[in-house]
């Protein structure tokens, strides 16, 4: 399967496809209009997450790592 390229199907090819090779599923298979994406590649999962969930996303993991750095110091 090397060298397939999957952005050329249709969904119609695509399911198809799946039918065909069922283990495909084990793997994350995300798509929008313009991308598809099949495997688990972190970097580029987190282009399909809208800019503003990330900043969020980033803003709430800073708090939470600035309460535990705070509560692990404070009590030294």
């Amino acid at each position: 399967m090397r060298g397939f390229e999957y952005e050329t199907l249709t969904v119609e090819q695509m399911i198809e496809f799946i039918l065909a090779y069922p283990q495909i599923l084990r793997t994350p298979i995300l798509f929008d209009e313009n991308r598809l994406l099949v495997g688990y590649h972190e970097e580029k999962i987190r282009a399909f997450i809208p800019r503003h969930y990330r900043e969020i996303f980033q803003a709430r993991v800073m708090e939470e790592e600035k309460k535990l750095y705070l509560k692990t110091y404070k009590n030294e």
